[in-house]
């Protein structure tokens, strides 16, 4: 008896023509074993989807045909491949098993999830790119946030500053290769360092690629480093590296899609820069508003005068002030401002070679600049603190030292 009356003996309620189709076309495989667990049917599904089922049948079968109990329907993985089985007992004896081959369709949802996942995590960077006010916020998204949308272990950011570049946030660095790279020349043997002074990103797919382009084999390196330059309406704001553990390939799709991310990260962070100048802006208005203000008010009285001037300074920085008035040969009054447990700054060769040239000096945490009025200079103010002071911040001294020097000489007029 051949395997298809054999069947039609076991089910002998099912019409011969569906027991066929069944055997013969269905796209599930079909297992009939006996009561002592051995395989005695199965159909032409099974054998091109699960053949070592038919010569060792799974457990869950030979349990179902021993113990008369149902068994799934239950995912398993067998090799590369998934499927959904489920094993009754029969009737009469023995057991059937019904699998079919899901692995096209799990393949097929975790592709829709890992698209889904990363539509997340890219609408999660975009509003946090949205929502950064100063660049070091936008820096620190680049950094810690993208790297998880494009798949990278290690992500390095830097901006150009003194003509070097320097790096303002970085994620996955080893302790010595991030004080190694925590500043370097525009023009160092370095992909990220290319990318910025060319204008065009960097793709090294492979450690060989890199060898053969590129030096500094003492600095750590991960498999596969994509480097974009950060440029907003032309201007060069910076560069991104992204390293990754794996070599990569960096196709079309990829490149594409680390550069649109390196292009909203350009405009967030001219943006952010924007909004912080404009902020800078309004808090020197503020502070230049309010010392004409209080140096009006003051006393005409000298010493009351000069303490209005160094407390305003003082407040302004957050730093120890001194006044002194003046020429360069001789300062006739001087006044310091400090907390108690700060040295105040004294009168010394910085006052008089500043009040003899009529030149600002910013060396560090030190500012002095001239007092100057009606074309002569009556004296200078000096600032210090440890932190070094930029150029945004000589020319707020700068300024105030105007308003200071006007209030200087019109005391003295009175």
């Amino acid at each position: 008896m051949d395997e298809l009356a054999r069947l039609r003996a076991l089910a002998s309620g099912m019409a011969p023509e569906v027991l066929d189709a069944i055997l013969q076309h269905a796209s599930c495989g079909v297992i009939v074993c006996g009561s002592d667990g051995r395989v005695t049917l199965h159909n032409a599904a099974a054998e091109r989807l699960w053949p070592a089922c038919i010569t060792e049948p799974d457990p869950q079968l030979v349990q179902a045909a021993a113990k008369r109990e149902v068994a799934g329907p239950v995912e398993i993985v067998v090799g590369v491949r998934r499927f959904v089985l489920t094993c009754a007992p029969l009737p009469t004896r023995g057991a059937v098993a019904l699998f079919e081959d899901v692995t096209a369709l799990r393949e097929q949802m975790q592709g829709a999830r890992s698209v889904h996942d990363r539509m997340a995590k890219l609408q999660a960077v975009g509003a946090a790119l949205a929502e950064a006010r100063f660049p070091e916020q936008v820096a620190r998204v680049i950094a810690t946030q993208m790297i998880g949308v494009v798949g990278a272990h290690q992500a390095v950011l830097a901006v150009p500053d003194a003509g070097e570049l320097l790096v303002v946030e970085s994620h996955g660095l080893q302790t010595r290769t991030a004080k190694e790279l925590a500043r370097f020349a525009v023009d160092a043997d370095l992909p990220l360092a290319r990318a910025y002074r060319t204008g065009l990103a960097v793709w090294l797919g492979t450690p060989e690629q890199r060898a053969r382009e590129y030096a500094r084999p003492s600095l750590e390196h991960p498999q596969a480093v994509a480097c974009i330059p950060l440029i907003a309406h032309g201007t060069k704001l910076g560069a991104v590296a992204f390293g990754f553990p794996q070599p990569r390939a960096f196709d079309a799709d990829e490149r594409a899609q680390l550069e649109d991310l390196a292009r909203n990260a350009a405009l967030a962070l001219e943006r952010s820069r924007l909004a912080q100048a404009e902020r800078t802006a309004w808090r020197r208005f503020e502070h230049l508003a309010r010392a004409a203000r209080r140096f009006a008010e003051a006393e005409t009285q000298q010493d009351m005068l000069l303490e209005a001037i160094t407390r305003e300074l003082h407040g302004v920085f957050s730093a120890p002030a001194l006044v002194a008035i003046g020429d360069p040969h001789e300062f006739y009054a001087s006044r310091s401002h400090a907390p108690e447990d700060v040295e105040a700054p004294a009168v010394g060769d910085r006052e008089r070679t500043v009040g003899r040239s009529g030149k600002s000096q910013i060396d560090g945490g030190t500012l002095c600049v001239p007092l100057r009025a009606r074309g002569r200079i009556i004296g200078t103010v000096t600032v210090v603190r440890a932190a070094p002071f930029t150029q945004d911040d000589l020319l707020l001294a700068e300024e105030l030292a105007q308003h200071a020097a006007l209030a200087v000489d019109n005391a003295a007029r009175t």
